[in-house]
């Protein structure tokens, strides 16, 4: 699991109880390997950077969960990217989802300027939007 906040223990309680879940139904035992996002991104900790990267490498599947904000975004698109180009199953639940469409956009469609209108208002390629409060504008600018 490569999140923002693994290193608090309820962050992702009810995405490792589903998967416990999940696991039960097929009779499998859920190992998670938790990798904070930021540590994939960032050099200044060699050893913690090292660490991450080879969980990563060793995992038979990626899980990015939700979270707020920018912070660990870059290393959310490259465990996304890892994933992708490894063909290594890779489930995004909320900002992983938005994650993995951003990175497709850059690196197999060539947009490089891709990204969420939540983290760029301005960006030319705007992949993901946020729909109700567009609905709402289009509304109040047709009255």
């Amino acid at each position: 699991m490569v999140g923002k906040y693994v290193g608090l223990s309820d962050s992702y309680l009810s995405v490792v109880k589903a998967l416990l879940h999940a696991c039960i139904a097929c009779s499998l035992k859920p190992s998670v390997d938790w990798i904070a996002a930021s540590d994939l991104e960032d050099e200044k900790t060699p050893e913690a950077h090292a660490a991450a990267w080879e969980t990563l490498r060793s995992a038979a599947c990626v899980l990015v969960p939700g979270g707020f904000g920018d912070r660990g975004v870059k290393g959310m698109m490259l465990a996304g990217k890892y994933a992708r180009e490894n063909k290594v199953p890779y489930l995004g639940i909320c900002l992983g989802m938005q994650i993995s469409v951003i990175e497709f956009a850059r690196s197999v469609l060539g947009l490089g300027r891709a990204n969420t209108e939540e983290f760029d208002e301005e960006t030319p390629n705007p992949v993901v939007i946020f729909m109700p409060e567009r609905v709402l504008k289009h509304i109040w600018e047709a009255q």
